[in-house]
């Protein structure tokens, strides 16, 4: 096992094993583990040398900022800090994208079936009665509804 550098404390370990792992890669949400070797943060994934900078996010199509993150200069994974993800959560809280997922029964109406949207899914995406939608299965076990 490799002696860590002197500079590398107790607290800086704490810190990274409280990290909580939000990874974006190429807009998919990944779990990967940054590991930490020598002095340099490394990829576990790749081996790449981990920056730290701003990123932006974006959830739903909204822009919540920028934010501090940890980033492979080579595979590109991003990882947010607990208090990151924090701020993260609270600004989408803010701007009302924290929580639209919703369950919902498919019902019927006359000959057809119908699915019932959520009130703050419908008010995100600004729907009323009557506004036209093209509905279109997206495989075996996924329904899309384009506005």
């Amino acid at each position: 096992m490799k002696q860590q550098n002197s500079s590398y404390t107790e607290k800086d370990s704490d810190k990274h094993k409280a990290r909580i792992l939000s990874v974006i890669k190429n807009r998919k949400s990944m779990s990967h583990n940054i590991a930490i070797k020598s002095r340099f943060l490394t990829c576990d994934e790749c081996n790449g040398k981990v920056v730290k900078k701003k990123v932006p996010f974006k959830h739903l199509g909204v822009d919540l900022g920028r934010f501090d993150a940890e980033v492979c200069t080579k595979c590109g994974e991003t990882v947010f800090s607990a208090k990151e993800v924090g701020r993260i959560e609270q600004i989408s809280k803010e701007k009302g994208v924290w929580g639209l997922s919703s369950k919902t029964k498919v019902g019927v109406s006359g000959n057809s079936l119908d699915i019932r949207i959520d009130k703050k899914i419908a008010e995100f995406l600004k729907l009323k009665k009557g506004t036209e939608v093209t509905v279109q299965p997206e495989g075996k076990d996924k329904l899309a509804i384009y506005i």
